[in-house]
């Protein structure tokens, strides 16, 4: 029986392995594929060779932050939506969700609910 394609795949970008690690344990679930990557540079290596429904990046990560990072994925695959996962309060990150550049900034101490809930929100805005 041939396998069916995911319902949705989620690139995951953060410099922290084990908060990668613990996001993908968070998101993964049946119809899903969720994807990796280390840094700004390596998220734009996988979207070379792979489409991707959403993006959730770190917003701090080193050479290049998450807005950079977004930015430079929506010129590479226009449309795709953007999360950002925030250690602190960010001016800049909640100036790009109101410009539309970034759908949601989710705290990373804050509750995984809410991540969770985040992704599942902004799929649904991808199938509808």
């Amino acid at each position: 029986m041939p396998s069916q394609p995911p319902a949705a795949t989620i690139l995951v970008v953060d410099d922290d392995a084990g908060i990668r690690d613990s996001v993908v344990v968070l998101l993964e679930e049946p119809g899903r594929r969720v994807l990796t990557a280390g840094g700004g540079a390596e998220g734009l290596a996988v979207l070379e060779r792979e489409a991707v429904d959403l993006i959730v990046s770190d917003l701090e990560m080193p050479h290049m932050d998450g807005l950079a990072f977004l930015a430079a994925a929506r010129r590479m695959r226009p449309g795709v939506a953007g999360l950002l996962m925030t250690a602190r309060t960010s001016p800049r990150a909640e100036e790009a969700v109101e410009r539309g550049e970034v759908l949601a900034c989710v705290p990373k101490s804050g509750d995984p609910g809410a991540l969770a809930a985040e992704v599942t929100r902004a799929l649904g805005r991808e199938e509808g």
